[in-house]
């Protein structure tokens, strides 16, 4: 830990909750209580995002050119895919549906609104701040 005069606690549980992840509520279309499932997605500041940030612009050089949309869209629902980290999700039949990258990017890419949902929390520190225990603790009298 960097050796410095100030607490920097409220840092280290904020680097924590973004590697941990947040789940991301999936509700049934025209509901806002009804949730279907979740999606477990990691932080903008975590390992994973950085390294899904990394495989993008590697497969991006290596496209050698514009993408189309559909090239985008499917970069887009990919890059979600990395960065999320587990699901609630069950078939029909009410058993749990594995988890995998693949699944996920078939997920983004076929439903919109779920990977609205997921780009709009994944991009939003704030969100994983508020899962910071000390984010906004009134630092202490010894600090």
């Amino acid at each position: 830990m960097l050796d410095a005069n100030i607490d920097l606690d409220a840092f280290d549980d904020w680097q924590k909750a973004q590697e941990e992840g947040i789940d991301v509520p999936i509700y049934r279309p025209g509901s806002a209580t009804d949730v279907l499932f979740t999606i477990r997605v990691a932080g903008p500041d975590s390992e994973r995002f950085e390294a899904a940030e990394q495989r993008s612009i590697e497969e991006r050089v290596a496209a050698q050119g514009p993408l189309s949309r559909g090239e985008e869209i499917e970069a887009g629902a990919r890059f979600l895919a990395r960065i999320s980290m587990a699901w609630t999700l069950k078939d029909r039949a009410g058993k749990p549906v594995k988890f995998t990258e693949e699944a996920a990017t078939k997920l983004f890419r076929e439903y919109k609104p779920i990977r609205k949902a997921v780009d709009s929390v994944a991009a939003n520190r704030n969100r994983f701040t508020l899962r910071s225990p000390t984010a906004f603790a009134e630092p202490s009298a010894t600090s």
